[in-house]
């Protein structure tokens, strides 16, 4: 037998079979405190993302090749599991049938391939306090690259906090469309956490300014191309 478990989960491969019995929603809204418990439990969470699993392949994530041991014992991932299945964040989707056995094991997934803040929470987080550190942060750099003078900071934060709402309000609309348009969703399922969040925000940018090319002139302006 191996001493690395995953070796141990291949072997096994061709005698079990996974019968599905849910399917996670495309996007699903989350509170804070949803969000902070996603967080507490990140290597399930992005795990599961996309994959049903037993609690024997979840207790493998914690598993160290150095050590040969176990972050957690498996009654620990049980308690972790009951947690989210209690904030509805992962939910038991099927079963797995084992060649020569009659007992199963239970499946687990995400609830939801995407979680999101709520739009109220998120809107929220946009505090001025946010929108400064946007607006120096994008002062800074499209000074630095183009090589020109910063605005002021009055003119570049009035400036950004206009893109910044218009941005939100973009992003609202996609989160809205990865939940009700099937392509959106199948599409935004398949790429990188990430990755999806560079993205989503580079095609809210890219939206505003088509939608509000005035924008656009007046960025020139500002920075004076």
């Amino acid at each position: 037998m191996s001493e690395n478990p995953q070796d141990e989960a291949t072997e096994k491969s061709t005698e079990i079979q996974d019968f599905i019995t849910y399917k996670p929603e495309p996007i699903k809204f989350v509170t804070k405190k949803e969000k902070d418990l996603i967080y507490q439990h990140i290597l399930i969470m992005r795990t599961l993302r996309n994959k049903h699993m037993s609690v024997k392949e979840i207790h493998k994530l914690y598993y160290d090749t150095n050590t040969k041991s176990y972050a957690y014992t498996i009654k620990t991932i049980y308690k972790h599991l009951e947690k989210l299945e209690k904030a509805n964040l992962v939910k038991v989707s099927g079963h797995r049938m084992t060649q020569g056995s009659r007992q199963t094991e239970k499946l687990y997934s995400r609830t939801a391939n995407i979680f999101v803040p709520r739009p109220e929470e998120k809107k929220i987080e946009n505090n001025t306090d946010r929108v400064k550190k946007f607006s120096e942060f994008y002062n800074i750099i499209i000074s630095e690259l183009l090589q020109v003078p910063r605005v002021e900071k009055t003119d570049s934060f009035n400036f950004f906090r206009q893109l910044y709402e218009l941005m939100y309000q973009t992003d609202v609309e996609i989160l809205e469309k990865t939940k009700t348009n099937k392509s959106v969703a199948d599409i935004s399922s398949q790429i990188d956490l990430d990755k999806l969040n560079i993205i989503s925000e580079s095609v809210c940018l890219l939206t505003v300014f088509l939608r509000h090319p005035q924008l656009f002139e007046q960025l020139q302006r500002l920075y004076k191309i």
